[in-house]
Order: structure tokens, then sequence, then C-alpha cells
């Protein structure tokens, strides 16, 4: 079994223990999740979709907040304050890098020392199913080349 599996697996079986309702809508979202480490955008979930499981955008929005409510799945925010979701698979720590112009995001490999600290804060605390994220801001490569005025502050700057 791949890890895509294990983690589709992972959020099936924690809907049926919540006894939620394994909709097709619901399944094809948790299968678009399960299919990336990296946060989708309700657009990305619909791009995603076959054309014979096709949900229209309420129905995944109203599928997206159920399954975040029942912890199935998070959110990321972005400095862009588009919504971003990811499942919320017990052991996956996530670590982020997003440009702050074109909210390109990429996927950081897991670092010991901060699953360390997770494991001493889990065990100090004595918190149970602890995650965390874990994101790093910063101008990509391709948005570096092109003029400020293409990406005006949101606020103006005051002297």
């Amino acid at each position: 079994m791949n890890e895509k599996d294990q983690r589709l697996d992972w959020a099936l079986n924690r809907c049926r223990a919540l006894q939620l309702r394994l909709t097709r809508s619901r399944r094809v979202v948790l299968e678009c999740l399960a299919a990336s480490h990296l946060p989708a955008t309700l657009d990305m979930i619909l791009q995603a979709q076959q054309p014979e499981d096709v949900s229209d955008p309420a129905t995944v929005y109203r599928t997206l907040m159920l399954l975040k409510e029942a912890e199935v799945v998070r959110s990321v925010g972005t400095v862009n304050k588009a919504a971003y979701y990811l499942l919320n698979a017990p052991g996956q720590h996530v670590h982020f890098l997003i440009c702050r112009r074109c909210g390109d995001i990429k996927a950081l490999p897991c670092c010991g020392q901060l699953d360390a600290l997770h494991n001493t804060i889990s065990s100090s605390e004595g918190y149970s199913r602890l995650y965390h994220d874990l994101t790093f801001y910063g101008i990509c490569p391709k948005c570096q080349g092109q003029e400020d005025e293409a990406f005006p502050s949101k606020l103006p700057v005051r002297c």
C-alpha cells in the first residue's frame, strides 16, 4: 500500500468512526486531498474532479466545512487569504514555503529537530492529537525579477 492509499484509508476510516455518510462528493474530496501533501484550494479540488464525479462548488465547499469540523481536514492560511485544505492525518507534520506575491506553495522536508520539539511538547504538556504547520513566506525566483509596481502593497506606506 502506498502513502496516498494509507492517507485515504485513514480519512475514510475516520469518517466511518464519526458516522459520516461517505457520499460520492465526500469521497472525491478526500481522494483529491490524499493524493498530495500540498494543500489545495476549492478551485483546485473542483478542477481535479473526473467528469463523472463533478460536484458543484457549493457542495464541495460544504463538504470541506463538514470535514474540517470533524477534524478530518484542516485549513492552512496564506498571505492572499485564499483558503487551502489538507488532510489532518496523524503524524503528518507539514512545512511549507509560500510566495508572498503569486501564492505558489512548495513542501519543505520535515526536520528532525522540529519533530523532537513536537514530541517534547506533546509529552511535557500532556496534549494528544497534536499537529503543527510551519510556514515560511518569501518571494519566489519567478516573482523576484518582476517590478514591485506589479504587486502593490495592500497597505500604503506612511512616513
